[in-house]
């Protein structure tokens, strides 16, 4: 999980590798498969994951493209959040398509989870919020700012972790609430 706050001058070059592994075809969740199989609570948390044509169907009936904030209470590795993403991200060409205009808010539990979250928004360059949280009970350890300093569709995001901020925690969840956006 280091790597995820490096610098960008080191980060930037393992996150490069990674991408070439998967011939830098950022549509899906590459860990998704691998998670599924060994990763996942299911004992423990009930952790399970939604398959892909649930998905699709979910991205038909209850997302817009033109959403400015998308939220997802239950992100897991983030594979909705990245088909959403794609998605909408293919609506505008590359010189077009403005990540500060698009914001993505999760939510999740599981301490697994988190860092694949973290990686899976950041090395797309997409902008958000993360919760490491129970949604139910809004308990919340941690918060990250996953930022595109940039707001350049080709750059990686950064991520800021936020430690013990529970007011602008309730500050950030009013607004993705109140503002006009998906929620899956």
């Amino acid at each position: 999980m280091k790597v995820l706050f490096y610098g960008d001058s080191d980060r930037d070059p393992i996150y490069r590798a990674i991408c070439d592994m998967y011939a830098n075809d950022l549509s899906y969740d590459w860990f998704y498969d691998f998670y599924q199989s060994l990763y996942a609570q299911r004992k423990d948390l009930k952790q399970d994951f939604t398959p892909k044509s649930i998905s699709d169907v979910l991205l038909r009936i209850s997302s817009s493209d033109s959403a400015k904030i998308t939220y997802e209470p239950s992100a897991g590795t983030g594979s909705l959040l990245i088909r959403h993403w794609w998605r909408s991200r293919n609506n505008y060409s590359l010189f077009n398509y403005s990540p500060i205009d698009h914001i993505y808010i999760c939510s999740e539990k599981s301490s697994r989870s988190i860092p694949f979250l973290l990686f899976n928004l950041s090395v797309r360059g997409i902008q958000g919020v993360v919760f490491h949280e129970d949604t139910l009970t809004e308990e919340c350890s941690s918060i990250y700012l996953v930022a595109n300093i940039l707001n350049n569709p080709l750059c990686f995001s950064q991520i800021i972790r936020l430690k013990d901020e529970k007011n602008e925690y309730k500050i950030l969840s009013t607004r993705g609430g109140d503002a006009q956006g998906t929620l899956f």
